[in-house]
């Protein structure tokens, strides 16, 4: 994981990133702190990119493609910010070289077999849990508890959202390109268990649409472009979320950005690990908060239950109408504490930090993004989880004038032992 902080008002944007990435390996986990996940997207251009999530994209590092994409890119200018990020995605999807047939079918077959013993897990425990009822189960139960569960499985994804990046015929094409690999991974999940043909079917019709709907992996990425168009006065940031590469067409959706402007100052986005942001800007713990609501919840509705037992009700229309009436009552105490609560977060600490924020100068800007990293790599090192934010924090500000601008950076080697990269750095290729 990681933690990536976004800092902008009317005259610049900050960018903070930490430098933690995790590898997971046969032992365990293994934590090192030298990722560099914040980029410049263009060398003359006030346009930078952050990277969290995995550290590559089918093998390939995310450095790599990144500076591939910037050697592409060279001195050309978009008038908006949001046509950086597009080319850049335009630059992943469809059939780029650094993708190779072989590896985008290596990928399908691990992520499509992943998901097939997620379901093979979920089929073992139901028989089990069978087992434990029964003491004896049939293979014929058996067969109906797979084909069941497959069909959940299937239904679930049908209801899925289609992504928009992705053309209608994206899923039977995936279908008849990857069949074989289908056929491996349903084998393998799934060779001590009896399969309908209409669970085979469903299977393969789950493994295309991994591809195609609005499910992500947990190992998804997460890519966040910020800074000026050229035509822009003002910045702002566009975020996607990617989860690899089928038949040449990349899988990512938009998530959420944010903008500067005449009706808002200032913005604070963080990415990834945002718990300790989140407390920061608006005074209370985002799980706290979830917890307190849920328990409120609870709470309530075991008052009004209480009441009705208490309190003779008359049997009839006119009793359960009391009854109605009260379970209304409850939902609006709910509502009404959970908006006074918002009312309150945003009175009192939201808008007095954005309006600091929008009067900050491009130094405190790059102060204040390092300072929530570092809020969020202190909790975790005093935490007894694992420290999955941490290392150098490196920081950049984004301005109109000045364009992209390092405040904090590591770097693998010594600029005063490499005259000639520093020499030909913005030579035009």
């Amino acid at each position: 994981m990681t933690a990536e902080v976004a800092v902008m008002n009317r005259l610049a944007v900050a960018l903070a990133a930490d430098s933690a990435v995790t590898i997971e390996t046969a032992g365990g986990q293994k934590i090192y702190n030298t990722a560099n996940k914040l980029f410049m997207l263009s060398k003359y251009r006030p346009v930078g990119i952050m990277v969290y999530g995995r550290a590559d994209l089918l093998d390939v590092p995310w450095e790599t493609i990144i500076k591939n994409y910037r050697r592409k890119l060279n001195s050309r200018r978009f008038d908006a910010l949001n046509e950086y990020a597009e080319d850049f995605i335009r630059f992943l999807d469809r059939g780029n070289p650094l993708f190779p047939e072989e590896v985008q079918h290596r990928y399908f077959l691990v992520s499509v077999l992943g998901y097939f013993m997620l379901i093979q897990a979920n089929i073992d425990n139901k028989v089990k849990q069978r087992l434990s009822e029964k003491r004896e189960i049939v293979e014929r139960e058996v067969r109906d508890i797979t084909a069941a569960t497959i069909d959940e499985h299937y239904q679930q994804l049908r209801q899925r959202k289609d992504l928009p990046g992705i053309p209608g015929k994206h899923l039977a094409e995936v279908l008849a390109k990857y069949r074989d690999a289908i056929a491996q991974a349903r084998t393998r999940a799934f060779a001590k268990l009896p399969l309908t043909r209409r669970a085979i079917t469903q299977l393969g019709r789950i493994a295309a649409s991994l591809f195609c709907k609005d499910k992500f992996s947990d190992s998804h990425v997460g890519l966040v472009v910020a800074g000026f168009g050229e035509r822009e006065t003002f910045p702002s940031l566009e975020a996607f979320l990617i989860d690899g590469m089928a038949n040449g067409r990349l899988k990512y959706k938009r998530i959420p950005g944010a903008r500067v402007d005449f009706a808002n100052a200032a913005m604070i986005q963080a990415f990834a690990q945002q718990d300790m942001v989140m407390t920061f800007m608006e005074g209370i713990n985002p799980f706290y908060q979830k917890a307190l609501n849920a328990y409120l919840g609870r709470l309530i509705d075991d008052f009004s239950a209480c009441i009705l037992q208490q309190c003779p009700m008359p049997r009839g229309p006119r009793g359960n109408s009391y009854a109605g009436r009260l379970k209304e009552a409850s939902k609006e105490l709910v509502k009404e504490f959970r908006e006074r609560l918002d009312a309150h977060k945003d009175e009192m600490h939201v808008s007095p930090i954005l309006q600091t924020v929008a009067i900050l100068p491009k130094d405190e800007l790059a102060a204040m993004a390092e300072s929530l990293v570092n809020l969020t790599s202190f909790k975790r090192r005093v935490s007894l989880a694992a420290e999955t934010v941490g290392g150098p924090i490196d920081v950049a500000v984004i301005s109109k004038g000045d364009g992209f601008v390092w405040i904090k950076r590591k770097h693998y080697f010594k600029a005063e032992l490499n005259p000639h990269f520093i020499a030909g750095y913005h030579r035009e290729r």
